[in-house]
């Protein structure tokens, strides 16, 4: 098995897999999730979330007391045929995957998970260029000819129902924020957001701001592990970019400096805003992290020379592109998956931007109007 893949990963992999190549044909029992366990060097437990949630999902029945048996698929006509072997790959952002290191990892994992099974990727750009070429008739002998769509980055309303109306199977990646009727696959941001929240709170940090750019999962995360550990962050403290690129953090950051309030830390949404924050800190003289802590949220492997290396929460791009080319392979073979959201966890990466807070700054008022 590859490595660098959490063991429910993979375990779920290999038996999608061996479903798919056939080793386990249609009405087949699979082996004890004892025997696989063994087989596989991981715990029974994680066999039985991989199979419970692969029943879920349509691919395996479970009789109490018999066992686990695949499924017999029988496509509907809604569904199949799925075109010929290639998924589209549609940008909810106006960015390009080879220079946008976040959602380029996020693409190269879907290609190659996609490859396993024998479909390519095919990029088609930003959805709503797509959208009007759609309505205009131009591509119709493309959509035809698709397995399936893969949208990256978030997207308006507008885009996203029609997404939902299509025929062949969609998957979302990425979008934390989708509450649609897609399957998709994005990272824990609510709950890896709170982490990052304790951490700072756990190193004496209550003058924390929140620099982001609507991205409400994160920020709804961060908000209510301030809360409760009885440290509200004051409206004020939250800080909207006008954009995601390292200048609209600095600019962000450099209002909120004018504003002359007490601060001791800042947690950027994206690591870019982070970036941006830092650069405007360092402007105003103050250092990282003696005076002011900064963490950031991605895990991108960019620094800017002069400052620390920042403290993040680094998104597992790469297996989310996996994951969903594992829904859209199953998809594109007739099984109707339910619109859940699998929420892969992030890993901390310890830098340099992140320190406790000096003494001297426990005395800074604490009465600020909410």
């Amino acid at each position: 098995m590859p490595k660098n893949i959490f063991p429910y990963q993979q375990v779920r992999k290999f038996l999608v897999d061996q479903i798919q190549r056939g080793v386990w044909k249609p009405g087949e029992y699979l082996p004890s999730e004892v025997e696989l366990a063994e087989q596989l060097k991981v715990h029974r437990l994680t066999v039985n979330r991989v199979m419970r949630d692969l029943v879920r999902d349509g691919l395996l029945h479970r009789r109490r007391g018999v066992g686990t048996s695949v499924v017999e698929v029988k496509p509907t006509s809604r569904r199949a045929p799925f075109g010929d072997g290639l998924v589209g790959v549609l940008t909810g952002h106006d960015f390009n995957p080879v220079t946008n290191l976040y959602y380029g990892e996020m693409f190269e994992g879907l290609r190659r998970g996609l490859m396993r099974h024998g479909i390519y990727a095919l990029p088609l750009g930003d959805i709503s260029e797509y959208m009007e070429l759609v309505s205009s008739g131009i591509c119709q002998s493309l959509q035809k000819s698709l397995s399936g769509i893969a949208l990256m980055g978030p997207a308006n309303s507008e885009a996203f129902l029609f997404l939902e109306s299509m025929k062949v199977p969609v998957a979302v990646l990425g979008v934390s924020e989708y509450e649609g009727t897609l399957p998709h696959v994005a990272s824990d941001d609510r709950n890896d957001a709170a982490e990052v929240a304790k951490k700072m709170l756990a190193l004496g940090h209550t003058r924390i701001v929140h620099l982001t750019r609507n991205l409400t999962s994160k920020l709804e995360g961060f908000l209510e592990a301030c809360e409760l550990a009885g440290h509200a962050v004051p409206y004020r403290y939250v800080l909207q970019a006008d954009g995601f690129e390292i200048e609209d953090g600095r600019t962000a950051m450099l209002e909120f400096l004018d504003r002359d309030l007490p601060i001791t830390a800042v947690f950027g949404a994206t690591d870019h805003l982070a970036l941006g924050a830092m650069l405007a800190l360092r402007e105003r003289g103050l250092r990282i992290p003696e005076d002011v802590s900064i963490a950031g949220f991605d895990g991108l492997p960019a620094r800017t020379p002069g400052l620390p290396k920042l403290s993040t929460m680094s998104v597992p791009r790469e297996r989310i592109g996996e994951q969903a080319a594992e829904l859209l392979a199953a998809m594109s073979k007739g099984h109707k998956l339910p619109a859940t959201i699998d929420h892969l966890p992030s890993q901390w990466i310890e830098g340099e931007s992140l320190g406790p807070v000096r003494t001297h700054d426990l005395s800074l008022p604490v009465s600020i109007a909410v």
